[in-house]
């Protein structure tokens, strides 16, 4: 089974439930596991200028927990992943 398809069918579906209202369910184990592969591989890219494996060393050494991501550059790599 292919998981790009597996991403698109399944990354947020929808149901309505009894008074109408969509609401979102959770992404199945598999789709989970995609979309944490393809954000793993889209940080060890580079991206121009934006090197983020030393933006996460630097981030290791402050002791910080917050990894700022240029949400454009991650359309750019997979409009999908953006909207996951």
């Amino acid at each position: 089974m292919n998981p790009r398809s597996i991403f698109q069918t399944e990354i947020r579906p929808q149901r309505t439930s009894r008074a109408g209202v969509e609401e979102e369910m959770e992404p199945s184990e598999e789709t989970q596991a995609y979309l944490k592969r393809e954000f793993a591989r889209f940080l060890e890219e580079q991206h121009g200028n934006v090197n983020y494996d030393k933006a996460i060393e630097e981030l290791i050494a402050r002791d910080d927990r917050r990894l700022p991501i240029d949400l454009n550059l991650l359309r750019s790599f997979d409009p999908d992943l953006a909207n996951g």
